[in-house]
């Protein structure tokens, strides 16, 4: 090949890829602010439970929520996976709570992830991440959820990331 020939070719495929690249680099990813709450726990499946000291032991729980949210991306049955060290020696069994979530639509799971966060002062707060499953593939979903005082309602706040912009 010559020089000429090969000079050629590589504009050409730079070229290309300043097109496409552009392209893919146009494509603006989305935000959506989401607020809600989950309610109506219920245990599906009662786990291990025990104590070492003063600490109280929980794995492997299983609850059942009703999901309302300003976005209908987000409403469902969300289930948690609970698990928790908790201190009886503060007044509220303060400690740490994880495991993990997801969101059913119509029986089909379309959100999974994790979460962790703490039981402080008899209120539940913390921190998810989940990921799109079939009809959402490719979107993800950061939240926070605070529990109602005197409630079992937990109130949440979310974005959902969606790289493509749609």
């Amino acid at each position: 090949m010559s020089k000429r020939s090969v000079s050629t070719l590589v504009l050409l495929v730079g070229g290309i890829c300043c097109v496409f690249g552009t392209a893919q680099a146009g494509e603006k990813a989305t935000k959506t602010d989401v607020e809600g709450w989950f309610e109506n726990g219920q245990t599906v499946v009662f786990g291990d439970v025990w104590l070492s000291g003063p600490i109280i032991h929980y794995r492997d729980f299983l609850y059942h929520w009703d999901q309302v949210a300003t976005d209908p991306r987000l409403e469902g049955d969300i289930f948690n996976e609970f698990n928790a060290n908790l201190d009886m020696r503060t007044p509220f069994a303060d400690g740490r709570m994880w495991g993990g979530i997801w969101l059913e639509q119509d029986g089909v799971r379309v959100w999974e992830g994790t979460w962790n966060g703490e039981y402080l002062n008899d209120i539940q707060l913390g921190n998810g991440v989940l990921h799109g499953v079939g009809i959402y593939e490719g979107l993800k979903v950061k939240m926070s959820f605070e529990q109602r005082p005197g409630y079992l309602i937990m109130d949440f706040e979310a974005v959902i990331l969606d790289p493509g912009g749609s």
